[in-house]
């Protein structure tokens, strides 16, 4: 069945024919009888719509989620577009099941899966204290939990009121809170992002999704603070995460809504509580005006009409003219490099490489961070089979083959682009991995290995490689906790479970390849709090640029 016109088309003073949903319906008595007063939707939007007597006589019950045929003239209602419904009937069983309901629900306009995987990428970044990790990945590794959370609308009409508006909500919301912690390094940052994370949590049980988004029946008594609140407590028990932590926590989500008139069970009392709230309310507005300037045609000045929430009308100002980027990129890429970083298993590269792009970005760099296997789409499908315990009776040179396969479509795709352009490149794993892995582990000839490295490369080298080296036991202690807390004990526990005598050669084969090339390698002491190994590889980085008579601006 055709949808017909969308709510977005409908403007004052034009015919309206389509297939919308009805999301809020109430009865009113006028003085010619009783009317009715509904909210039609639609992906696009919704608008307010009446059903005047004698056509509100026709329908004695109208509930929220009913698909209907609607055909009307709209108006200019105080400023705001007001359909007057003049036929209008309910769609049949078989005419629902032909609509397509991506017609009727709007979703949010970035895809939802890659939005998910970034978010879950930069938790694992970030939470590096084990007792928030394991808090964190407890929450996100129940299927259900997450599910919900990736479709869940973070509102029912003011912002983010979509299909996956939580997620993109939340996603905004935890990287600006990152940048604020970067600038602002006197904030706890992980109980500060923790909050940034699970603030608005709640609202899965909140509300009710669906075609007709409402609030639920614990929503509308509890709200979705103390439901966060509720969710998260089986979680903080199992965590191991200190009470004081746990309390902070609370505050961050009870009091992001920042006064007690807007919704808050305290007013924010901790700096980083505070910071949580501005950064919520600056996401929430920016979203609001986003989808308010959609709807107004054409790209110059112009106002929308007065809005109840906000308290004005918000106006579209002139843009400044887009002019050519200022030649700063060419010093940047003058400055650019390529850095890998390599080590046993639980060495902490991946939260080094986090601190370090910061880092950079500070510093007039632009960096890039990847990792292999799985830098790059096809990589991804070979990390799962690579790296999962369920993989058997692959043999070394298949093994060594998947993982060249990886690298040459990363450095084409991925890497050599990257550093053309002009950025910094950080990788997790690159050519002397496989050196020491499948050559001093796996016993293959190392000059076989090297000749194929060239061939699968073309030839690139790093400029500068970090080894993070610590001894194994210590390694496979902290690979095993992480892959426990994050639920990776089977999907990317392969090489964990090699026995001892494997993980001493590889580490052995690192430090040898480092020998030979002094020059490129720096060791890094990983045995070390996280903190202390992220200030030695800065050290490195900057030393290797002094070297060169480069330097960091």
């Amino acid at each position: 069945m055709e949808k017909g016109c969308y709510v977005k088309d409908i403007a004052p003073a034009s015919e309206a024919r389509g297939i919308f949903v009805i999301t809020q319906a109430a009865q009113g008595q006028s003085r010619n009888g009783p009317y009715w007063r509904l909210t039609l939707a639609d992906a696009s939007g919704s608008l307010e719509a009446k059903i005047w007597h004698p056509l509100s006589a026709e329908f004695s019950e109208l509930a929220a989620g009913t698909l209907v045929w609607a055909e009307g003239r709209a108006g200019l209602y105080r400023d705001q577009v007001q359909l007057t419904v003049e036929q209008m009937r309910m769609l049949t069983e078989e005419e629902c099941a032909s609509v397509d309901h991506a017609a009727l629900m709007p979703a949010s306009p970035f895809p939802l899966d890659e939005m998910l995987d970034e978010l879950l990428d930069l938790i694992k970044k970030e939470f590096v204290y084990p007792p928030w990790r394991k808090f964190v990945h407890g929450f996100f590794n129940n299927d259900e939990l997450r599910a919900a959370f990736r479709v869940c609308p973070a509102a029912k009409g003011v912002h983010h009121a979509y299909v996956g508006g939580l997620l993109e909500h939340t996603l905004s919301v935890f990287k600006l809170c990152r940048r604020i912690a970067d600038h602002y390094p006197e904030l706890d940052r992980q109980t500060f992002l923790a909050g940034a994370l699970f603030h608005d949590m709640g609202k899965i049980r909140e509300f009710s999704g669906g075609i007709a988004n409402d609030y639920t029946d614990e929503g509308r008594l509890l709200g979705h603070l103390m439901l966060g609140i509720e969710m998260l407590e089986p979680f903080l028990a199992k965590s191991g995460l200190e009470e004081p932590l746990q309390r902070h926590l609370k505050h961050l989500i009870l009091s992001h809504h920042g006064e007690l008139e807007f919704g808050a069970v305290r007013v924010p009392h901790t700096p980083e509580a505070m910071a949580l709230h501005y950064a919520d309310n600056l996401d929430a507005k920016m979203a609001q005006c986003r989808g308010l300037f959609a709807q107004i045609e054409g790209d110059g000045e112009a106002w929308t009409p007065w809005q109840a929430t906000l308290g004005r009308p918000v106006h579209r100002a002139a843009r400044t003219p887009d002019k050519a980027a200022p030649a700063t990129r060419k010093k940047s890429g003058e400055r650019r490099m390529f850095i890998t970083f390599e080590g046993i298993e639980g060495a902490g590269k991946s939260t080094a490489i986090n601190y370090l792009a910061g880092f950079l970005q500070e510093n007039g760099l632009d960096p890039l961070c990847t990792r292999e296997p799985g830098g790059c789409a096809l990589g991804r499908s070979l990390r799962s089979i690579l790296l999962d315990a369920r993989t058997r009776e692959l043999s070394s040179r298949a093994e060594l083959f998947l993982f060249l396969a990886d690298r040459a479509q990363h450095v084409a795709e991925i890497v050599r682009p990257a550093l053309e352009s002009g950025q910094t490149v950080l990788c997790d794993r690159y050519t002397d991995s496989t050196l020491a892995y499948q050559g001093y582990g796996r016993g293959l000839d190392t000059e076989y290995l090297s000749r194929l490295n060239q061939a699968a490369t073309g030839g690139l080298q790093p400029e500068l490689t970090l080894l993070l080296d610590l001894p194994v036991r210590c390694g496979l202690m902290r690979a095993g906790e992480r892959n426990r807390q994050e639920g990776l004990v089977v999907s990317e526990g392969r090489f964990d479970a090699e026995s001892l005598d494997f993980h001493e050669r590889v580490r052995q084969g690192f430090r040898a390849l480092a020998e030979e090339e002094p020059e490129r390698f720096a060791i890094v002491d990983a045995s070390q709090p996280p903190e202390d190994v992220v200030l030695q590889c800065r050290s490195a980085i900057e030393s290797h640029l002094r070297q060169r008579g480069r330097g960091l601006e």
